[in-house]
């Protein structure tokens, strides 16, 4: 799936301006930013719930699209079941009993499958909402806050089962969530939103291999320290006991250089990025 200058308008308002996005079959994209980026938005023009935005989105031919955005749509005094089978004969005009028995049995759902929606939780709402989502077997899923309302375990279940899914029948994913976490533990590509603006698209495994390098130093040596590997590596910033360097994975050549010199830290402390810190560096940035 490819978009190409997706933009859209509310009235004054510019909601979306410019979007260039690929989704590859069997990829997991992360879409993070903050309230009123543009997330949503993006979702519902994907899955063809907002036609009207300029710009392309070219997708191969007969392609599915399943999708879980904001609040899910069930009838509340009907079981879980009876909402499976009728949204099958909905999007499908048929019902493959042994696929929906297999949803459930993934989503772990055997317990309240056979209970009224309206007795449900707001996870296992949203476990039904992802389950709807997968009937129509997609090559596409775009999931807008798919763990809201799950405890912590639940949402670390349900995004493997998500993820196995995805692999198995080559999907190519699209998720949105305030949970930086989730998106961390299964997403492939981060792509940063703010404004209506694609700041950023970072491969995951560059953030969670980024990081610094924080080298404690008595005051009166920092400066000349400062001089002595400025050219040698990255400086993230200095203070009166710290220089903090871009994290590189062997940094013993600066430990000599220093020693040459006669200089011996007080300690060097490695810090590794998380998503987390990825996502509020950028928000910095923006706010600069």
């Amino acid at each position: 799936m490819k978009l190409e200058n997706v933009t859209k308008k509310y009235k004054e308002k510019l909601a979306l301006k410019n979007i260039n996005l690929t989704l590859e079959r069997g990829s997991i994209v992360g879409l993070v930013g903050k309230n009123g980026a543009g997330k949503t938005t993006l979702m519902k023009i994907i899955c063809g719930n907002i036609v009207h935005y300029e710009g392309t989105i070219e997708t191969p031919n007969d392609s599915v699209i399943g999708y879980l955005i904001e609040h899910p749509k069930f009838y509340p005094n009907a079981t879980g079941m009876y909402n499976l089978i009728y949204f099958s004969e909905v999007f499908m005009k048929k019902v493959d009993k042994e696929y929906i028995d297999f949803i459930i049995q993934s989503l772990k759902m055997n317990d309240y499958i056979n209970k009224k929606v309206k007795t449900y939780s707001l996870g296992m709402k949203q476990r039904l909402g992802i389950a709807i989502s997968l009937l129509k077997k997609p090559q596409y899923l775009i999931l807008d806050e798919p763990t809201n309302g799950m405890d912590p375990e639940g949402a670390l279940d349900v995004l493997n089962i998500v993820k196995s899914m995805g692999q198995q029948y080559n999907m190519g994913i699209l998720i949105s969530s305030h949970k930086l976490e989730d998106i961390e533990m299964v997403s492939d590509t981060i792509v940063y939103i703010e404004d209506g603006l694609i700041k950023n698209i970072t491969d995951k495994e560059q953030i969670i291999q980024s990081g610094v390098i924080i080298i404690s130093l008595s005051k009166d040596e920092v400066d000349y320290a400062h001089s002595l590997i400025r050219d040698d590596v990255k400086i993230v910033s200095v203070n009166e006991q710290h220089i903090t360097i871009e994290y590189i994975e062997d940094y013993s050549f600066i430990i000599k250089k220093l020693a040459q010199h006669n200089i011996f830290p007080r300690n060097i402390e490695k810090k590794l990025y998380s998503l987390k810190d990825y996502y509020f560096n950028l928000s910095k940035k923006g706010r600069a």
